[in-house]
Protein backbone atom coordinates (compact mmCIF):
# COMPACT_ATOMS: atom_id res chain seq x y z
CA UNK A 1 0.00 0.00 0.00
CA UNK A 2 2.89 2.33 0.72
CA UNK A 3 4.05 2.26 -2.89
CA UNK A 4 0.67 3.68 -3.96
CA UNK A 5 0.88 6.68 -1.62
CA UNK A 6 3.15 8.74 -3.90
CA UNK A 7 0.91 7.94 -6.87
CA UNK A 8 -2.23 8.97 -5.01
CA UNK A 9 -0.57 12.12 -3.66
CA UNK A 10 0.66 13.00 -7.15
CA UNK A 11 -2.81 12.46 -8.55
CA UNK A 12 -4.40 14.69 -5.91
CA UNK A 13 -1.81 17.42 -6.39
CA UNK A 14 -2.21 17.15 -10.16
CA UNK A 15 -5.96 17.40 -9.86
CA UNK A 16 -5.73 20.47 -7.61
CA UNK A 17 -3.22 22.15 -9.91
CA UNK A 18 -5.32 21.28 -12.96
CA UNK A 19 -8.51 22.52 -11.34
CA UNK A 20 -6.80 25.71 -10.19
CA UNK A 21 -5.39 26.22 -13.66
CA UNK A 22 -8.80 25.67 -15.19
CA UNK A 23 -10.37 28.21 -12.86
CA UNK A 24 -7.64 30.72 -13.64
CA UNK A 25 -8.02 30.13 -17.36
CA UNK A 26 -11.76 30.65 -17.11
CA UNK A 27 -11.24 33.88 -15.21
CA UNK A 28 -8.62 35.08 -17.69
CA UNK A 29 -10.99 34.43 -20.55
CA UNK A 30 -13.73 36.21 -18.65
CA UNK A 31 -12.01 39.52 -17.81
CA UNK A 32 -11.53 38.34 -14.24
CA UNK A 33 -15.21 37.52 -13.78
CA UNK A 34 -16.65 34.63 -11.85
CA UNK A 35 -15.48 31.86 -14.15
CA UNK A 36 -17.00 29.54 -16.70
CA UNK A 37 -20.12 28.66 -14.73
CA UNK A 38 -21.81 31.94 -15.67
CA UNK A 39 -22.93 32.89 -19.15
CA UNK A 40 -20.57 35.47 -20.53
CA UNK A 41 -21.60 38.85 -21.79
CA UNK A 42 -20.18 40.01 -25.06
CA UNK A 43 -18.18 43.20 -25.00
CA UNK A 44 -21.12 45.02 -26.53
CA UNK A 45 -23.54 43.66 -23.94
CA UNK A 46 -21.15 44.64 -21.14
CA UNK A 47 -20.79 48.09 -22.64
CA UNK A 48 -24.57 48.50 -22.88
CA UNK A 49 -25.18 47.11 -19.40
CA UNK A 50 -22.64 49.35 -17.71
CA UNK A 51 -23.72 52.38 -19.71
CA UNK A 52 -27.29 51.87 -18.56
CA UNK A 53 -26.63 50.86 -14.96
CA UNK A 54 -23.98 53.52 -14.33
CA UNK A 55 -25.69 56.21 -16.42
CA UNK A 56 -22.51 56.84 -18.40
CA UNK A 57 -22.16 59.89 -20.55
CA UNK A 58 -21.32 59.39 -24.24
CA UNK A 59 -17.72 60.33 -23.45
CA UNK A 60 -17.54 57.80 -20.61
CA UNK A 61 -19.07 55.14 -22.85
CA UNK A 62 -16.41 55.78 -25.48
CA UNK A 63 -13.70 55.52 -22.81
CA UNK A 64 -15.21 52.29 -21.46
CA UNK A 65 -15.31 50.86 -24.99
CA UNK A 66 -11.58 51.55 -25.41
CA UNK A 67 -10.82 50.13 -21.94
CA UNK A 68 -12.72 46.91 -22.73
CA UNK A 69 -10.93 46.61 -26.08
CA UNK A 70 -7.52 47.01 -24.44
CA UNK A 71 -8.39 44.64 -21.58
CA UNK A 72 -9.68 42.03 -24.00
CA UNK A 73 -6.55 42.30 -26.11
CA UNK A 74 -4.28 41.92 -23.07
CA UNK A 75 -6.28 38.98 -21.71
CA UNK A 76 -6.11 37.22 -25.07
CA UNK A 77 -2.34 37.75 -25.24
CA UNK A 78 -1.91 36.37 -21.73
CA UNK A 79 -4.14 33.41 -22.51
CA UNK A 80 -1.99 32.57 -25.53
CA UNK A 81 1.11 32.59 -23.32
CA UNK A 82 -0.25 30.44 -20.49
CA UNK A 83 -2.50 28.13 -22.48
CA UNK A 84 0.34 25.75 -23.46
CA UNK A 85 1.31 25.46 -19.79
CA UNK A 86 -2.28 24.59 -18.86
CA UNK A 87 -2.32 21.97 -21.62
CA UNK A 88 0.82 20.31 -20.20
CA UNK A 89 -0.64 20.26 -16.69
CA UNK A 90 -3.95 18.90 -17.99
CA UNK A 91 -2.18 16.11 -19.89
CA UNK A 92 -0.04 15.20 -16.88
CA UNK A 93 -3.08 15.17 -14.61
CA UNK A 94 -5.03 12.95 -17.00
CA UNK A 95 -2.05 10.61 -17.32
CA UNK A 96 -1.83 10.34 -13.53
CA UNK A 97 -5.53 9.55 -13.34
CA UNK A 98 -5.17 6.91 -16.05
CA UNK A 99 -2.38 5.37 -13.97
CA UNK A 100 -4.71 4.50 -11.12
CA UNK A 101 -7.58 3.15 -13.22
CA UNK A 102 -8.24 -0.39 -14.30
CA UNK A 103 -8.87 -1.00 -18.05
CA UNK A 104 -12.65 -0.70 -17.74
CA UNK A 105 -12.36 2.54 -15.78
CA UNK A 106 -9.82 3.92 -18.27
CA UNK A 107 -12.26 3.25 -21.10
CA UNK A 108 -15.01 5.15 -19.25
CA UNK A 109 -12.55 7.92 -18.36
CA UNK A 110 -11.58 8.36 -22.02
CA UNK A 111 -15.24 8.84 -22.93
CA UNK A 112 -15.58 11.48 -20.20
CA UNK A 113 -12.42 13.22 -21.40
CA UNK A 114 -13.59 13.19 -25.02
CA UNK A 115 -16.96 14.68 -24.06
CA UNK A 116 -15.38 17.40 -21.92
CA UNK A 117 -12.90 18.25 -24.67
CA UNK A 118 -15.73 18.38 -27.22
CA UNK A 119 -17.72 20.76 -25.01
CA UNK A 120 -14.69 22.95 -24.37
CA UNK A 121 -13.88 23.12 -28.09
CA UNK A 122 -17.48 24.08 -28.89
CA UNK A 123 -17.31 26.84 -26.27
CA UNK A 124 -13.98 28.04 -27.65
CA UNK A 125 -15.36 28.16 -31.19
CA UNK A 126 -18.44 30.06 -30.04
CA UNK A 127 -16.15 32.64 -28.45
CA UNK A 128 -17.23 32.02 -24.87
CA UNK A 129 -13.95 30.63 -23.53
CA UNK A 130 -10.56 32.38 -23.57
CA UNK A 131 -11.13 34.26 -26.78
CA UNK A 132 -11.26 37.76 -25.40
CA UNK A 133 -14.84 38.04 -26.68
CA UNK A 134 -16.48 37.18 -23.40
CA UNK A 135 -16.64 39.91 -20.83
CA UNK A 136 -17.55 40.79 -17.32
CA UNK A 137 -17.04 44.21 -15.88
CA UNK A 138 -13.80 43.58 -14.08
Amino acid sequence: MRSRVPVVVSMIVGFIVGAGGGILAAKIGNYGGEGASRPRLTKGATLDKLTQQLHLSPSQRDSLDAILDEGGKRMKELSQVVRPQFQVIKKQTRDHIRGILNPEQREAFEKIVEEEDRKREAQRKSGSVQSGKGSECG
